[in-house]
This record gives structure tokens, C-alpha cells and sequence, in this order.
């Protein structure tokens, strides 16, 4: 999540060998603590970078990050529908 987080916030795109080793590393996420993958999750979605959050979000739906992390699948458009409140 953190390397989300980074790339959401400093970088125009993912790099793609970091890319590569998260996918590679996915099922490792479930031995980090809930609370430190949320303390993550929601410093990723109060990005100042809302054009890069959905791209980056629909990358771990996409890669099946988000199968990993959380207990389903993100609902991206109901996140886009939340933002524009």
C-alpha cells in the first residue's frame, strides 16, 4: 500500500519492477497487521492526486492486489461517487 501511496503522490505513473515485486509479493500482505493496511489504505485515498488514485486503484483491482488485502473486490465507482461529495 505504501508503495501505492508514493506513486500516487510523487510519480506520473507505477514503476514497473515495483509494480512487478507487489504483484509478486501480494499474498504476503496478509501477514502485516489490518490496522497497518488500513493506516495505508486511507493515507492513499486522502491524496491531494485524485487523477492518479483511480488509475492506482483500479491497478490493484486489476492485479488482484485488492483480493489480497481486502475482503472483496474495490468498488471503485462508488469510491469516485463519495469524492464528489
Amino acid at each position: 500500500m505504501r508503495f501505492f501511496r508514493f506513486s500516487c503522490e510523487y510519480s506520473e505513473s507505477l514503476d514497473a519492477e515495483g509494480l512487478e515485486a507487489c504483484v509478486n509479493q501480494k499474498e504476503n500482505i496478509k501477514k502485516l497487521s489490518r490496522e497497518r493496511v488500513r493506516q495505508e489504505f486511507l493515507k492513499l485515498l486522502s491524496t491531494s492526486k485524485k487523477e492518479n488514485l483511480f488509475e492506482i486503484l483500479s491497478t490493484i483491482n486489476l492485479k488482484k492486489i485488492s483480493a489480497e488485502t481486502f475482503s472483496s473486490k474495490l468498488d471503485i465507482e462508488a469510491l469516485k461517487q463519495v469524492f464528489e461529495l
